[in-house]
């Protein structure tokens, strides 16, 4: 029985019994093997031992540790953590400023009310246009966003998909582009699309006019801007000497508007400007005209873009808290939240002016910036804007461009396509005026010039945002004001006139100028 025992039971059958040999038919349990094939099993057990052994004095009965390998596993687990952290820490950050974008006055916009062409959808789809709108409310005056008044600034933000390049684009106020009034097509400045039919009107006369896919606007009032400059601590611009005497003068006439109470400016050259102060700095246009109060926005613009990436995190905090609540927008907060997140790489802003050639037309008795031609400053605007070289324009551009030749009788380079006239007419109507010449106080389509270079002086007329009643003659550039003042035909040599008289009001448009100065 002992020899049995001792013949089977050995040092490998110890082995099997504690589970080494698993693989092997009743290793596990410590079973037998029959004595027919003891020798071949015997040496298998052998072979197995033998090898279990030399790896054992690693310290294991498995396979060597490699400990480099082990710190660099470490390491990698420290890392999955910390980025797992950030991440959360990121997307916890992004959800609370998503939830200030949240907190602005939303306007709901479907996609057909944009009015933007299909061939232009596609052709601009690298780019994301967003259309900012200054509008003049004046509390004094007990008026509201809603209550019909202009926009005095309109300002395209064009955003390259690609490249993050931005470009401002001011469109002058006073552009003499196709508009619509209560369904119906007319030509009339393009800041009274507010006055008849708010931003999302004023969107639709650029797409229009301009062939642009707008689909997002940002509307602020004068207050607005002048309380988020005080929230940034002022801004810096460059006061030359022919803006600080009208900077000076309707300072006071901005404190009655907005009920504020901002300070003269003592000094010209670079300097921080304090609310009041450059809401008129933007608004001046007495001495150099709408393009370079145009202009003057633009700086302000990209003096506030700058001013924001050298903001601590609460001031900016602070700051989105305020803003938020004074603006009115069609954004949706998570297009808010890629522009928020992205302002760290967008570059010097670019800057363009709206249209590059035009001028001064004086039409039963309202002063306007025609375009010369409306067709050929859109070419030029695809061209240095989205780099579309011999761009050919959609039809509703070339239709509207006969209009606005017909009735200010300036032609540029092109002659009337009295084609393309009566399809303008039979595809949007147009008012009463509509395919008739109205020019009647222009200097001629033979000699026309344009506003880098024209001596042509624009009308007289009274100043009524002013608490002086005086006389101000402007250069052809300049947008005039057709806020009820009136106007009187070209004067030979303008000068201010002691004696005003008076002057039969405009009731072609809409009450109120939305222009103070």
């Amino acid at each position: 029985m002992n020899e049995e025992k001792s013949y089977y039971y050995d040092d490998y059958d110890r082995a099997a019994d504690a589970g080494i040999y698993d693989e092997f038919e009743g290793a596990s349990t410590g079973k037998r093997r029959s004595s027919s094939n003891t020798g071949k099993t015997h040496k298998k057990k052998v072979r197995r031992v033998k090898k279990q052994k030399q790896s054992g004095r690693s310290g294991n009965s498995g396979k060597p540790v490699n400990k480099k390998k082990r710190r660099i596993r470490t390491a990698i687990i420290v890392l999955v953590c910390l980025a797992l952290l950030a991440a959360c820490g990121y997307i916890l950050a992004k959800k609370f400023v998503k939830d200030k974008f949240e907190q602005v006055d939303r306007v709901e916009v479907e996609t057909e009310d944009w009015g933007i062409d299909p061939r232009v959808k596609e052709e601009l789809k690298d780019y994301k246009n967003i259309v900012l709108l200054g509008v003049d409310t004046r509390e004094s005056d007990g008026e509201t966003d809603d209550s019909g008044v202009r926009s005095d600034a309109i300002i395209i933000v064009t955003i390259n998909k690609k490249t993050n390049e931005v470009t401002l684009t001011s469109v002058l106020r006073d552009s003499y582009l196709d508009l619509e009034e209560e369904g119906n097509h007319i030509i009339d400045k393009v800041t009274h699309a507010h006055a008849y039919g708010g931003p999302v009107n004023t969107v639709r006369a650029l797409n229009r006019n301009l062939d642009l896919n707008i689909d997002d606007f940002v509307r602020v009032d004068w207050r607005s801007v002048a309380e988020i400059t005080e929230a940034m601590g002022g801004l810096e611009v460059t006061v030359d000497e022919n803006e600080i005497d009208e900077l000076n003068k309707y300072i006071p006439n901005t404190n009655g508007n907005l009920n504020m109470n901002g300070e003269l400016v003592s000094d010209v050259g670079k300097q921080t400007l304090n609310g009041v102060q450059i809401v008129t700095y933007c608004r001046i246009r007495k001495n150099d005209g709408d393009d370079h109060r145009a202009d003057r926005m633009r700086e302000v613009i990209a003096a506030a873009v700058a001013k924001a990436k050298t903001m601590k995190l609460s001031e900016l905090n602070s700051l989105i808290n305020l803003g938020m609540s004074k603006i009115n927008t069609s954004m949706s907060s998570d297009t808010m939240m890629d522009l928020a997140m992205n302002i760290t790489k967008y570059g010097e802003l670019g800057s363009l002016r709206w249209p590059f050639n035009f001028d001064g037309a004086m039409i039963h008795g309202v002063w306007y910036d025609a375009p010369i031609t409306l067709k050929s400053n859109v070419v030029e605007l695809h061209e240095k804007l989205f780099g579309q070289v011999d761009y050919q324009p959609t039809d509703n551009v070339l239709m509207i461009n006969e209009e606005v030749k017909m009735e200010t009788q300036y032609y540029g380079e092109e002659d009337i396509d009295y084609d393309l006239l009566q399809r303008y007419l039979d595809t949007f109507g147009g008012g009463p005026n509509a395919g008739q010449s109205l020019n009647t106080g222009n200097p001629g389509n033979s000699d026309y010039t344009d506003d880098s270079g024209s001596d042509y002086s624009e009308p007289s007329y009274s100043d009524d945002g002013s608490s002086e009643e005086e006389y101000y003659s402007a250069p052809a550039s300049d947008g005039g004001d057709d806020s009820g003042g009136g106007y009187t035909e070209p004067a030979t040599e303008p000068a201010p006139a002691p004696e005003p008289e008076p002057v039969e009001e405009d009731t072609t448009t809409p009450e109120g100028d939305g222009d103070g100065q």
